[in-house]
């Protein structure tokens, strides 16, 4: 094979593969509770879904499966922050604060959530069980704070758990898969 032909079968397979990761990136997910330690916090929390529509500095919402207060999963080629943002249509359930804004990793323990712009020094990463790309599986989400972002020293390198009671402050700690979550 000469080399114009592989050229033109590598350009064609990077176009591939970014068209697949749009597609990903800009698919609406949802992010479940897969709190299973025995306690009263997990079984508030367990099989619900975090919504976005909690206010800034206001506790996490949880419920059923909805569309409208879901979450949009960002991937940026050639950099490890993954960035959540908030797919919040609803007219009510104060979507109007968050749609369009992203979920920060420098919120501190018990308090409530951080929201804005899209900075990769406030941002996450997902450590998924079965690889990348594939819903209904256990990940964790990590914190990706860094360059002493306000909040991150409280909070980076740490995972964000699933047992925040419904209007709570979040939770972090070490990677637990009792406390992890389901991406779907």
């Amino acid at each position: 094979m000469n080399t114009f032909n592989l050229l033109v079968r590598a350009s064609f397979v990077f176009f591939i593969c970014s068209i697949w990761t749009s597609s990903i990136a800009e698919s609406i997910s949802f992010l479940k509770a897969h709190c299973t330690r025995n306690t009263d916090r997990c079984a508030s929390t367990h099989g619900k879904y975090l919504h976005s529509n909690s206010p800034e500095n206001g506790g996490t919402s949880w419920g059923r499966k909805r569309s409208d207060i879901a979450w949009i999963v960002e991937y940026s080629p050639g950099e490890q922050s993954v960035y959540l943002r908030a797919h919040c249509t609803s007219n009510r359930n104060n979507c109007s604060s968050t749609h369009g804004k992203y979920f920060h990793s420098n919120s501190p323990e018990g308090r409530g959530t951080s929201w804005g712009r899209k900075r990769s020094d406030i941002a996450w990463k997902i450590e998924y069980s079965k690889g990348p790309g594939v819903k209904n599986q256990i990940i964790y989400l990590k914190a990706h704070c860094t360059n002493n972002a306000v909040g991150c020293t409280s909070t980076h390198g740490k995972y964000l758990h699933s047992n925040s009671p419904e209007g709570g402050g979040t939770s972090w700690g070490i990677k637990r898969s009792d406390l992890a979550w389901i991406i779907e």
